[in-house]
């Protein structure tokens, strides 16, 4: 603890002290060095620091003489200021802890999903706020800018976190963990969920559950295919009433890409509306762009290398159809690429494939 987090701890224990209950002297009595250690179990050299630290400040007063080491002084007591300091310390804590009790999360879900899961969570989320919960998830909650602060922001501000354990996440995914984790320790750290009930995942029967998931609440669902199935686990899990709505369809996501023969794909990610993507390294040129939509209609593409844009798609596209176009001269570290025109709610695939 620091010299100032001490000295409050003392100014309270003397702004406390009393000798019976309703004692009218309370605050008032003077008090040695071991009677202060005894309720506060801090070292003598703590004592004195935040002993010293309130006298300077004018709010208490010590009288000395020798032979009380380890003690610097015989006896403390608080002034009037020191009285009156605690007095305000403890309204603007009490002023706190009600502000905090009644804030409200600008997030009643927030989703946690491998990015080969968007199309699952772009519809578990539809359904979720067509239930009036609020929900933040990538991509759709992430319109542009760069995704990382717009993540710890999101995590910090949400109600509840709910991992989708797929077998993406276990295999192919690092942030859905770390957002998990992350969650955990935030709420854990400001004392707002210290056992962890906030945290929740979804998983199968065939999951091997390790580490934080061993003791962590989960909830075991029949598959991850069915979305409304998922969306109803977790407003039941969050104590919200469900309904499916009357015009509800299934969004259907874009077909798989085609890898080259002998050419597996460097990176691929799936998304919705108009985002950016998280960054890809390509060392070699030219390399294979592939994509594919769930509508038909345009789709425009630009990538970003450390300078002006480039237009690398913009053209007609037909839902469920592969196209790929050949990219030259753009190599680099932390390149990405930024949506320029898609529906809303439209479902893209992207895959940078290496051929040289």
């Amino acid at each position: 603890m620091t010299v100032e987090a001490d000295s409050f701890q003392v100014l309270k224990t003397l702004a406390e002290w009393s000798e019976e209950e309703n004692d009218p002297n309370t605050g008032h009595y003077v008090v040695s060095g071991k009677e202060l250690q005894a309720v506060l179990n801090i070292t003598a050299n703590q004592i004195n620091d935040a002993v010293n630290y309130l006298v300077n400040l004018g709010q208490a007063k010590v009288s000395q003489a020798l032979g009380t080491a380890p003690f610097s002084f015989t006896k403390v007591s608080l002034e009037t200021a020191g009285r009156h300091a605690f007095e305000e310390l403890s309204s603007k804590q009490e002023e706190t802890k009600k502000e905090e009790n009644n804030y409200e999360n600008e997030y009643d879900v927030f989703i946690s999903h491998s990015s080969l899961d968007d199309p699952l969570t772009t519809n578990v989320k539809k359904l979720l706020e067509a239930n009036n919960i609020h929900v933040f998830s990538t991509p759709g909650s992430i319109p542009t800018g760069a995704w990382e602060p717009q993540i710890e922001n999101a995590l910090r501000n949400s109600s509840s976190i709910w991992l989708l354990l797929t077998r993406n996440a276990i295999k192919e995914s690092v942030w859905a963990h770390q957002e998990f984790g992350y969650f955990y320790g935030y709420n854990h750290g400001k004392g707002i969920d210290p056992k962890g009930h906030k945290c929740r995942f979804l998983y199968t029967r065939d999951t091997e559950l390790r580490g934080l998931y061993v003791w962590i609440q989960g909830t075991q669902i029949e598959s991850f295919e069915d979305p409304v199935l998922v969306a109803r686990t977790i407003a039941d899990g969050v104590g919200r009433d469900f309904k499916v709505p009357d015009d509800w369809a299934k969004e259907t996501s874009p077909q798989p890409l085609l890898t080259l023969p002998g050419h597996p794909a460097t990176f691929t990610h799936k998304g919705s509306g108009l985002i950016n993507t998280p960054p890809f390294n390509i060392d070699t040129s030219p390399w294979v762009l592939q994509f594919s939509t769930n509508w038909s209609g345009h789709f425009a593409v630009q990538i970003w290398n450390d300078g002006p844009k480039k237009l690398v798609v913009n053209q007609s596209v037909k839902a469920g159809e592969v196209y790929e176009t050949h990219v030259y001269q753009l190599i680099g570290i932390n390149l990405y690429f930024t949506i320029k025109n898609a529906p809303a709610e439209g479902v893209w695939t992207l895959s940078v494939i290496k051929i040289t």
